[in-house]
């Protein structure tokens, strides 16, 4: 088995990332494959993870994959909101992979052999408020203009991790069942409360009832971070789908700040939402002054 790649503790891991990607926790990614495919392997060292270290959802990893047996390439998403292009950004990840693999075994794709590589399957997790079916496929061929859908293809099977939904997958991964019921704590607490206290709320009663218990307890201040970094993150996606971010992440992130400063929001409390350098926020207030 080639040497793993190392998480990269300079971002946000999701806590998604975190229970079903970090090694610590294999027999959460193993339980995981095991209910979405049917069946009942029990070593989790045959699980290579693979999640590439600079694939970022903003300033947040999403993202899990792996090589299971040698012989499969597994990547998992997890999504606050329906995404009609990730099998654009499955594509883009799943090239990276390969060309990783390729190297790590040093493959010659030009040799007059033919290379055995393992079989993609990509898997988005879908947790968020729109009514969504339990399951449907996402097509890369979707994305192409015209009629003729040309020679790539690749498909997203997007899944409802919703209460109410899936509930066979859900009886078969407790732990998938237990992060759903969490995050949906959260969402009725923060109907009522400041967002900070409907973390709390609702990782405490988890925790009384036994529900994520001991990696709550280990981990509390560390899970609170996170699922409050989410939540804001979340905010700021909405408002930046809201303001025409599907222009192009660049453009978009740039002119979603560019209203939150004629909105008159504050400078640093821009760059905290967003995670990024007050000095890229004035770089950009710049050039409103310039173009004003």
């Amino acid at each position: 088995m080639s040497e793993e790649v190392t998480i990269n503790r300079k971002h946000k891991d999701r806590l998604f990332t975190t229970l079903f990607g970090d090694a610590r926790y294999r027999n959460n990614m193993l339980s995981l494959y095991n209910a979405l495919n049917g069946t009942h392997y029990a070593e989790p060292d045959d699980l290579e993870i693979t999640t590439i270290e600079d694939v970022l959802y903003m300033k947040m990893k999403n993202d899990v994959s792996f090589i299971f047996r040698m012989n499969e390439m597994n990547l998992w998403e997890e999504q606050s909101t329906p995404n009609p292009n990730m099998p654009v950004r499955g594509l883009m990840y799943f090239a990276k992979l390969y060309d990783k693999y390729i190297q790590a075994h040093d493959l010659n794709v030009y040799g007059t052999k033919r290379l055995i590589l393992p079989t993609p399957h990509y898997m988005v997790f879908y947790l968020g408020d729109e009514d969504t079916p339990d399951r449907m496929t996402l097509r890369l061929s979707d994305s192409f203009e015209g009629p003729d859908k040309g020679c790539i293809e690749l498909t997203a099977e997007v899944i409802n991790i919703n209460s109410g939904h899936n509930e066979e997958l859900m009886d078969k991964c407790e732990v998938l069942r237990d992060y759903s019921t969490l995050i949906s704590r959260i969402r009725i607490n923060k109907k009522t409360m400041e967002i900070e206290e409907a973390v709390n709320l609702a990782v405490d009663s988890c925790i009384n009832e036994g529900i994520l218990k001991d990696f709550l307890i280990e981990h509390k201040a560390e899970v609170n971070g996170m699922l409050l970094t989410e939540y804001n993150e979340e905010k700021t996606m909405k408002a930046f789908y809201r303001d025409g971010f599907s222009d192009g992440f660049s453009d978009g992130f740039n002119g979603a700040i560019k209203k939150m400063l004629k909105k008159g929001k504050a400078v640093e409390d821009i760059a905290d939402d967003l995670d990024i350098s007050i000095d890229q926020v004035k770089n950009i207030q710049a050039s409103l002054l310039i173009t004003a």
